[in-house]
């Protein structure tokens, strides 16, 4: 098998396991007890802090764990505005882009009274800054961007819009989670008040992720019980995830400058290839900054499900898009932001490279895009006209 879908989920590296195994036959206790076992469990938890700190160039305290990167991006909107709105700043700036965790929490917080402006993107994928800049102003309490696009891996500017943000009063939220784990992170110099970040990511378990909260800041709680995680996440911890997060964290960090460049090279080279093979094809993103770790290509004429089965058949993993919106038959919102017709967005795939893909593997992909879409694109040519 060639996995290409890295952006929806990681393999699982062999040293998560074995730590998580160990966890779950050896720690226990419950890690708010006092009593040894209680403490073993707390010991492993605070080691897997400090690992996800590391990672995140983030203090120990700041990292506040969930049950993944959807809680986290709720946990940050839902008590950031609850913080802010109380100061009287009741306006949420965010993208047309984000992520459906993000986009249907703004919905949600939309029908109990917040104003959300929603700047739109460039057909290549950038913030409309100067529709940002203008919609900056005293009665926004919360900015929430993602720093890397999930689908194109476009990258936002958000050490400029961050400091933007924070000049205005507002919260700064970002939503890290395609981009912790693949490109040096930096929390404690970043203008940013809150960031989410998901182990599965980055060959970690599934089910666990952490909000970054900045230290000093003040949120409401966004379940309530028995105090843990600050009180902004009470629960009984899940010992062996949080293991394995902090497992994955560390080695995501050892091997994070040496994957970025290899993998920047390999996608470039894939991209370059796909294009010299493979008629009315084009990168979606290419003018921008992206992610080293993924492509999205458009294919004039081709019907996208059509074309992941016939990659699948033929052993190869890949996306249409977010793997949240799998199952559904919509196009892609991030496609759609950036001007492309629905057509066209039906006919795009996304490659997300992990660690693991070789130079070798990338041109077996190619021949099949080369061999396949020719074939597909007749195939449906044919049903267009067929009478019946």
């Amino acid at each position: 098998m060639i996995y290409l879908d890295h952006h929806a989920t990681t393999p699982i590296a062999d040293e998560v396991v074995a730590a998580m195994a160990e966890a779950l036959q050896h720690l226990s206790g419950n890690p708010g007890s006092v009593h040894a076992a209680g403490r073993a469990a707390r010991t492993a938890i605070d080691q897997a802090r400090r690992q996800v700190a590391r990672l995140v160039g983030s203090r120990e305290r700041e990292v506040v764990f969930t049950s993944g990167g959807t809680e986290a991006n709720n946990l940050a909107l839902r008590s950031g505005f609850a913080a802010q709105v109380a100061k009287g700043r009741a306006r949420i700036i965010s993208s047309t882009v984000e992520h459906p965790s993000v986009l249907n929490t703004l919905a949600d917080l939309e029908r109990q009274g917040a104003q959300v402006v929603r700047v739109g993107v460039s057909s290549d994928g950038a913030l409309d800054e100067r529709a940002f800049e203008e919609a900056l102003d005293d009665q926004v309490g919360v900015v929430s961007l993602m720093w890397a696009n999930n689908e194109t891996g476009v990258v936002f500017p958000i050490e400029r819009l961050g400091a933007q943000a924070r000049a205005a009063g507002a919260l700064v939220h970002v939503d890290a989670i395609q981009w912790v784990g693949k490109v040096a992170t930096d929390f404690e110099a970043a203008p940013i008040d809150l960031m989410s970040v998901s182990a599965h990511k980055f060959q970690g378990p599934k089910g666990v992720g952490a909000l970054i909260v900045r230290k000093g800041l003040e949120l409401a709680p966004a379940q309530t019980g028995g105090n843990q995680e600050r009180g902004l996440r009470s629960g009984t911890e899940n010992t062996a995830g949080i293991v394995g997060f902090g497992v994955a964290a560390e080695r995501a960090h050892e091997v994070l400058l040496s994957n970025e460049g290899r993998l920047s090279t390999l996608r470039d080279r894939f991209e370059r290839r796909v294009l010299e093979q493979v008629e009315g094809a084009r990168v979606n993103g290419a003018t921008q900054p992206r992610l080293p770790t993924v492509t999205n290509l458009e294919f004039d004429a081709l019907e996208g499900e059509a074309a992941l089965l016939a990659l699948d058949m033929r052993g190869i993993c890949a996306s249409s898009g977010s793997a949240c919106a799998s199952g559904s038959l919509e196009p892609s919102h991030v496609l759609l932001a950036m001007g492309r017709s629905a057509e066209q967005a039906h006919g795009s795939l996304r490659f997300s490279l992990g660690p693991e893909i070789t130079e070798e593997a990338l041109d077996q992909v190619v021949a099949v895009l080369a061999e396949q879409i020719p074939n597909l694109r007749s195939l449906l040519q044919f049903e267009a006209g067929a009478t019946w």
